[in-house]
């Protein structure tokens, strides 16, 4: 791993500093722009996407790696094919790899499952809006927390994905002035949000809970920040938010 984040090389540094390609086979190529996933419950690390540093196209694979020790594991799925990566997260609630793309003009918020090995998107919208970055988080039910941040104004509106249900659906929507550094910290006692400061500085703003303005300016925000509008709507009758 390089300074910047990029990928050099899949391979284990050992002891005496030399790469020790074993027991890794075939590891992950060179890229940047990845999106890295640790899950505990899981038990090692996703390697999700990326940008081939060469050539500059997106990289589609999703690896996968045991930790403490383990082989890499290049994952196929059935289904949809990965677009550009902006943010991955994995949940512990239905064990399940969540993933924010870009791809012919879309975003996309796909669930990949490791024990089917399908890719199926849970929802689609037109890549529009002020957004520059995207982050994915997991809440503490585990539950999906879905961010876009915009300097543009300095703002962030997060989506809550609520999965303790039969049919994913967004329950909340909570909106943050500043424009995000990273994805949303969360335990047990708050919800962290990292934001740009004046001159170059950092701040942090805690909540004990998220807000939800999804009957207010929740809505409005999500379409000019995200373009989540058709996403955003009150829940059908059965819940599901792709109508």
């Amino acid at each position: 791993m390089t300074a910047n984040g990029a990928l050099f090389s899949g391979c284990e540094v050992s002891s005496s500093g030399f790469c020790a390609k074993t027991p890794f086979a075939d590891p992950p190529s060179p890229r940047k722009d990845f999106a890295a996933v640790f899950s505990r419950s899981a038990g090692g690390v996703y390697v999700v996407g990326g940008v081939n540093p060469v050539s500059g196209s997106p990289l589609s694979d999703v690896w996968f790696q045991p930790l403490p020790q383990g082989t890499w594991r290049n994952l196929s799925f059935d289904g949809e094919q990965l677009g550009r990566v902006r943010a991955a997260t994995f949940s512990f609630r239905g064990r399940q790899l969540w993933v924010l793309d870009q791809k012919s003009g879309r975003t996309r918020l796909l669930r990949l499952d490791p024990m089917t090995s399908t890719s199926t998107v849970f929802a689609s919208w037109p890549s529009r809006g002020t957004a520059t970055k995207w982050f994915l988080a997991l809440d503490r039910d585990g539950s999906i927390l879905v961010s876009a941040t915009s300097p543009a104004p300095a703002i962030s509106v997060t989506a809550r994905v609520a999965l303790d249900r039969p049919i994913p659906a967004i329950t909340l929507v909570h909106v943050e002035k500043g424009e995000l550094r990273g994805a949303l910290l969360v335990d047990s006692h708050a919800y962290a949000f990292v934001v740009n400061g004046p001159g170059g500085t950092l701040r942090i703003r805690r909540h004990e809970t998220l807000t939800n303005h999804r009957r207010s300016e929740g809505l409005e925000m999500l379409e000019n920040i995200a373009g989540l509008e058709a996403l955003a709507r009150p829940d059908n009758d059965d819940g599901d938010p792709r109508r």
